[in-house]
């Protein structure tokens, strides 16, 4: 077992009646404590806390970076570097024919809460995007959707940093680094809305670290939301609950010892913010995006009542992101 004084791991998952480990502090031959952090190791058979010291993978020793989470799917271990994400094939009962299936470069995450398990595989944030390995091919989820980069991202009128703003929406780019330049997003998976929530920072490093995108995954559409969360607190990982509940810690500040569990509730609430709600369409191109074609006119239709009569559309045309020509 790895338990005595200064052992320890970093990352596990069980998969195929096995306990898989990595990152490893343990004794070696000589019975000094050795580090590991790109070393796999297994438990035995039904033995879940039984690791032989011969019971390792070391897929890429000597690379750069250490594994920080583990997720299995479809008989695939994927083990996270910062950098990588290695898929390994252990689909056969036998280590000996466990093989090394994909590398993913400048895919990897620097915290085991920015992965997470769904019913469609295996998903993860990280600066580059939403990625979210099927068992077959890996799909960034954010492409073509939303600007990763502030140069690749359009807020209405103008670019602009809304970092510490948190006016929405924001470019993936800072959800992803925060304020502080640092990579802590966390995501959890809903199974009863079919949803990702990935929000900025748990640990309240960052400005507005209550900043939220939500990627539905029936719709294929993200939703930009900082209501979901409230700003100025910690946050412990998300974890599904008996009743398929997705559940998290929550601490008011950093002061505070008590710490309220709470659970997403996938309900329509009524707000008196209706400024901040936006719905902005894809670029219509109607298919053929280097033809030219003449449009005459454009019906766009929606209802409303109440303090939200004043919605107001705008448009914008030929890719240009500048939004003008304001109607009711």
């Amino acid at each position: 077992s790895i338990g005595r004084k200064g052992e320890l791991y970093k990352a596990s998952v069980v998969a195929g009646r096995r306990t898989f480990i990595a990152n490893v502090r343990v004794f070696g031959a000589t019975g000094e404590l050795e580090r590991h952090g790109d070393r796999i190791m297994y438990s035995e058979i039904n033995k879940f806390d039984t690791f032989l010291p011969h019971n390792f993978i070391d897929v890429s020793k000597g690379d750069y970076g250490e594994y920080t989470a583990l997720q299995v799917f479809a008989d695939r271990l994927l083990a996270f570097k910062n950098n990588l994400v290695h898929i390994i094939n252990i689909t056969n009962p036998s280590p000996s024919s466990w093989y090394l299936e994909d590398t993913i470069k400048y895919h990897g995450v620097d915290f085991p809460y920015s992965v997470t398990r769904t019913e469609h595989g295996i998903a993860w944030v990280n600066d580059t995007g939403c990625h979210l390995y099927d068992g077959s091919k890996v799909t960034n989820l954010v492409e073509k959707k939303l600007g990763v980069t502030k140069s690749t991202f359009s807020n209405g009128d103008a670019h602009s940093d809304n970092s510490e703003s948190g006016s929405p929406p924001v470019a993936w780019f800072e959800i992803a680094r925060g304020s502080i330049n640092k990579r802590n997003p966390i995501i959890g998976y809903d199974t009863i809305s079919n949803v990702l929530i990935i929000f900025r920072c748990p640990s309240d490093e960052s400005l507005n670290s209550n900043m939220a995108y939500v990627y539905d995954f029936d719709s294929g559409g993200w939703v930009y939301n900082n209501n979901l969360f409230a700003d100025s607190e910690t946050c412990t990982n998300f974890v599904t609950d008996w009743n398929e509940n997705l559940v998290m810690g929550i601490n008011k500040t950093a002061s505070a010892s008590d710490v309220s569990f709470v659970k997403f509730l996938d309900q329509t609430v009524a707000s008196n913010n209706y400024p901040n709600q936006e719905f902005v369409t894809k670029d219509i191109d109607f298919g053929s995006p280097g033809i030219r074609k003449k449009i005459y006119k454009v019906y766009v239709t929606f209802k409303a009542g109440g303090y939200m009569s004043g919605v107001i559309a705008k448009y914008a045309t030929n890719g240009s992101n500048r939004f003008t020509g304001t109607f009711n």
